[in-house]
């Protein structure tokens, strides 16, 4: 986060079992120690935040499409 770099370890936090698909998928998190501040998605159009696994390339985060409110 503006050129704040962390190499959080994965943490273990769901195994989905899809016995119809024959899948077993894992999801892994990876926690930051905290922002500098608070994005929130709907506020913020962008979120400034890129990841990269295993030295792959790097993982934009976009954030999710909001709804606005009637």
């Amino acid at each position: 986060m503006e050129g704040h770099v962390e190499a959080p370890p994965p943490r273990l936090t769901a195994v989905i079992i899809e016995p119809d698909r024959e899948l077993v998928s894992f999801v892994y998190v990876a926690r930051t120690h905290g922002l500098p501040r608070a994005f929130i998605p709907g506020i913020h159009p962008v979120i400034p935040l890129t990841a990269t696994v295993d030295g792959g390339p790097a993982l934009d985060y976009v954030a999710p499409p909001v709804k606005p409110l009637p």
